[in-house]
């Protein structure tokens, strides 16, 4: 009976051993940490279909819109990293077009134009020497060119610093790619008269921005329904900043932060709500959307590789910013104008 008991002692001490140094295991053996990325931008096509994806639009001070010749520009991924600190790489490629601009400037180009590497990137939180030195120069908003009057809002996200050697310091990497044709999973095209065909199978929101004689309407189309009824039942009318932007967080709700969201409406305000300041004319409207996670693959993809080995989620938020003349019907359901 006594030596059950002495039996039924050292199983628990046993089973107390094994729990106590599990519970003591560093958590990292457990279950490494993730790392975030974080990506937002806007391709922009008009009704001559020459895509790119770009980070922000063109100066106010310059006369040059978006949407000039035609260009497809994915304009432009601007990408942050949050998480644990992390040494690694970078890579971006496109089978559909070429990486027009970087910051920055990759270590590895390829000859076409189509691949970029940033190798050597350390990431921590430390205070970015170069937002605190840089950033507290007074400079003419005249003399701003049209990457650095955008970088301002960028920096506001209080993500990892991301540094390379001794030449590059900031919150985020940034590039832009030219398309030279839209990804074949584009939901929303031009019809051949300029309308937007809209497929049987769209399902997301869309916000029209109407550029009139009296400025800049806009109106949140829910249901794609709705969107061949004639445009005065959308419900036009002149909208606050908040309104916009909590249409925006509603879309990026599954991975943005708040103030990432924020620092794309402060890009991007100027040239859907003014867009006189930027080339575009009276009689015009953007139609913006966001682009299923499909899409932005088949136009590039985004590999994030770190020496730690941590496991990496993504998440890319790029909106799609059609230019349509009030010109006829704005929409048209596919079949009932050709592609």
């Amino acid at each position: 009976m006594l030596e059950n008991r002495w039996q039924c002692l050292l199983m628990l001490c046993a089973v107390l051993l094994i729990a106590g140094a599990f519970r003591s295991a560093p958590a990292q053996d457990r279950e490494a940490p993730h790392v975030q990325v974080h990506e937002w931008g806007v391709l922009t096509y008009g009704t001559d279909c020459t895509p790119d994806l770009l980070s922000a639009p063109s100066s106010p001070y310059a006369t040059v819109s978006p949407f000039d010749d035609g260009e497809i520009v994915v304009r432009a991924p601007v990408v942050y990293f949050h998480g644990p600190e992390f040494t690694g790489a970078l890579t971006v490629e496109s089978g559909l077009g070429r990486i027009i601009d970087s910051r920055p400037r990759p270590d590895y180009l390829s000859s076409d134009r189509r691949k970029a590497e940033w190798r050597d990137l350390a990431c921590d939180f430390s205070v970015s020497r170069w937002a605190l030195e840089r950033d507290a120069r007074e400079i003419p908003l005249t003399e701003l060119d049209d990457l650095t009057l955008y970088m301002g809002f960028w920096r506001q996200v209080e993500s990892a610093v991301i540094r390379r050697g001794e030449d590059f310091e900031d919150r985020f990497v940034y590039y832009e790619i030219g398309l030279d044709q839209l990804p074949l999973t584009t939901p929303l095209i031009h019809s051949r008269g300029g309308s937007v065909l809209i497929p049987d199978d769209f399902d997301g929101e869309m916000l029209v921005f109407r550029l009139t004689d009296q400025g800049t309407d806009i109106c949140l189309i829910e249901d794609a329904a709705d969107a061949t009824a004639s445009p005065e039942d959308w419900g036009f009318h002149y909208p606050g900043d908040d309104e916009v932007i909590d249409v925006l967080q509603r879309w990026a709700v599954d991975g943005l932060l708040p103030e990432e969201v924020l620092a794309l409406w402060a890009t991007w305000r100027g040239y859907l709500l003014g867009g006189e300041n930027f080339g575009r004319a009276a009689g015009s409207a953007v139609v913006l959307y966001r682009l299923p996670e499909e899409t932005v693959e088949e136009t590039c993809s985004l590999v994030l590789e770190t020496d730690e080995g941590y496991p990496v989620d993504y998440c890319r938020f790029i909106l799609g910013a059609m230019e349509v003349p009030l010109v006829g019907p704005m929409f048209l359901y596919e079949g009932e104008g050709s592609r």
